[in-house]
């Protein structure tokens, strides 16, 4: 005999034997409970008695044994729906998420390669199966989402967790009322760290959105110890969108400052990028291998060609009546100010520490991290940073202090830097640790030939070459093309990377090229930076027909702050940048939450430029790849 109370309840006589087979679920009121112990209490007591009728006199001391049970166990149950339910009011219904059991060995119940991801059909919003019900109305306010207000649930042991082990956690997010939000698009950032011995861990780049209200994070316990633990929310759903359908997509976007020059006559006008849009008598600069449908167009001269643009440098901004759009869109900024008004606001019932306990195992020990390779598996953790030192769980980097060492992995190749500022940091950091004299506290510093050990070739520090003559390495430096600078740029000067990767055909195609678009894109609008990027993917493969080994690796972007614009549009740069070049072979170095645990480890503000001592760990992965088969 089979009762089917409703779709989560059913209770199972067998014979003369009342069975419960129960699957525990929330309940939605307490009567149904109720009902059910009275219901299978009186069809046991009925069965006895009919037994009884029967003839069977003797009522079985097992029959009476599992009439106990059947009773006690209902009134666990029912005592259990009263502590748990009957403490929330209706309508904020919070999940009981399961606790993740930490172990307390060297190893680790799981990989770095799984994240743990709750998923409760209950915290899903569900369709009515009723029909429209008007009594069911209600007054009520959705607003944007709330710090303050939401909610964060671990999934991790708190009273057991050590170095080693990641920690999970879910965030919960409510408006400003209270209220479930039901949709995601928040960008959150959670750290742990102790600035008194420079360790900290963040995840933001990685923190995953179930479009629901709800996010999971992952940070790792890297060093034992009481930590700080800190949620915050750095960007509403609201800002986010306002950016990317309204801000994003808006063309043009900034001015730049034409010099024609023919002879000694020069003369100036305005400049500027469009895709999507129409215009009338402009001078067109095409460049469809590079840009694209993208042109980049110039007020005509007023005496001189078009052809005799020979210069640009930054526009003081628009003027003339025709960039009435890009006028209103600063306008529009202006006006949804308030969008950001909630930027980076801190999560207000987080634990005040917790306490990460020993474990002597390394980290490689204790999960297999996998050699700087392209394309490699992500971990649900990028790594943490301790003391002076990131300590990477995407890929085994390793610190180049010998520079010895860094001649010998380099011998013979053609090594390309070509990007903005962030990447002239890093050629610089390159040339300093692969033994060229520069000066260290200066990044834009042009080193000197030394005879006989370096050439230093190139008009300035933008755009230069520098040859190891006894180990035959040359290292060249590009600043992209239609870059913005104070100075005025010869055009000449700063080559599209297309032109560049179609110009690469040595006989030894021995090529190592990194390269990164991000800060000076901003004022781009979303379709022609994406084409840039699927243009320069193109010229890739077109390298890679000709030099098969060419090593290919992409920096991606970094948090600046103080901008909450533009930091909206650079984590969303960072991920286009890192989906156009997957699976092409291309290293991706990921250096996003790197540069958020350094400044919160070392209590540096951040910038555009981030110091040295953190470019030199970002270095020190480019080397692990690029020296991945001579260690």
């Amino acid at each position: 005999m089979v009762i089917q109370l409703d779709r989560h309840v059913t209770i199972k006589t067998k014979g003369q034997m009342s069975q419960k087979v129960f699957t525990y679920v929330q309940r939605e009121t307490k009567r149904e409970y109720l009902q059910l112990f009275f219901h299978v209490t009186t069809m046991t007591w009925l069965n006895r008695n009919k037994q009884k009728k029967k003839g069977h006199n003797e009522y079985s001391k097992t029959m009476q044994y599992k009439l106990l049970i059947t009773i006690i166990t209902l009134l666990l149950m029912t005592s259990v729906y009263f502590s748990v339910y009957t403490s929330q009011t209706v309508g904020t219904f919070k999940p009981a998420i399961p606790k993740m059991k930490v172990s307390n060995s060297s190893k680790v119940l799981r990989t770095l390669y799984q994240p743990v991801v709750h998923t409760d059909e209950d915290y899903e919003l569900k369709q009515s199966d009723s029909e429209w019900n008007m009594s069911a109305a209600f007054e009520g306010s959705r607003g944007k989402t709330s710090a303050i207000k939401s909610n964060l649930v671990f999934l991790s042991d708190l009273n057991s967790i050590h170095r080693g082990d990641i920690i999970t956690l879910q965030i919960h997010a409510r408006d400003d009322n209270g209220r479930e939000r039901v949709f995601g698009g928040d960008i959150w950032r959670v750290d742990i760290y102790n600035t008194k011995i420079k360790f900290a861990s963040t995840c933001m780049n990685k923190i995953i959105d179930h479009d629901n209200g709800s996010y999971t994070a992952h940070v790792y316990a890297g060093k034992s110890g009481n930590m700080q633990l800190r949620v915050s929310l750095v960007a509403q759903r609201e800002a986010v969108e306002f950016v990317k359908s309204v801000v994003w997509p808006s063309e043009p976007r900034i001015t730049w400052r034409g010099i024609f020059a023919k002879g000694d006559f020069n003369e100036s006008s305005y400049c500027f990028l469009m895709r999507n849009g129409v215009w009338k008598n402009k001078c067109e600069f095409p460049h469809a291998k590079a840009l694209g449908k993208t042109t980049f167009l110039c007020e005509p001269p007023t005496v001189l060609d078009c052809k005799d643009l020979i210069q640009v440098t930054n526009g003081p901004g628009p003027i003339e009546q025709e960039y009435v759009e890009l006028r209103n869109l600063k306008t529009q900024e202006r006006k949804n100010k308030y969008l950001f008004k909630s930027v980076n606001s801190i999560m207000a019932n987080v634990p005040g520490q917790i306490v990460i306990h020993g474990r002597k195992a390394s980290d490689y020990e204790l999960y297999s991290v996998p050699q700087c390779n392209a394309d490699i598996q992500e971990p649900v953790s990028d790594g943490y940073w301790l003391g002076s030192i990131w300590h990477s769980l995407v890929c085994q980097d390793r610190q180049w202090n010998d520079v010895t060492e860094i001649q010998q992995c380099l011998r013979g190749k053609d090594v390309y830097f070509h990007g903005d500022s962030t990447m002239r940091q890093w050629y610089h950091k390159m040339l300093q640790m692969a033994g060229v004299k520069v000066d260290a506290n200066n990044w834009r510093d042009k080193p000197e030939s030394i005879p006989g050990q370096f050439v230093v070739s190139g008009d300035d520090p933008y755009a230069m070459m520098v040859t190891n003559v006894r180990d035959d390495i040359n290292f060249t430096f590009n600043c992209h093309a239609i870059s913005r600078h104070r100075t005025h740029i010869p055009i000449h000067r700063f080559k599209f990377m297309a032109d560049i990767l179609d110009s690469m055909r040595t006989p030894k195609c021995n090529y190592v090229f990194v390269f990164s678009l991000w800060s000076h894109f901003h004022w781009w609008a979303l379709d022609s930076y994406t084409e840039r990027l699927v243009n320069i993917r193109k010229a890739v493969e077109r390298l890679r027909k000709r030099c098969p080994n060419s090593i290919m690796a992409v920096k991606g972007a970094h948090y600046r702050g103080g901008s909450p614009y533009l930091d909206v549009m650079y984590y969303n740069m960072n991920r286009i940048m890192k989906e156009i070049f997957k699976d092409q072979g291309i290293f991706f170095i990921n250096i996003w939450d790197m540069n958020l645990s350094y400044s919160i480890a070392k209590k540096t503000p951040y910038s555009i430029h981030m110091p040295i001592d953190l470019i030199q760990q970002e270095v020190n992965m480019f080397l692990s790849h690029v020296c991945l088969h001579r260690t």
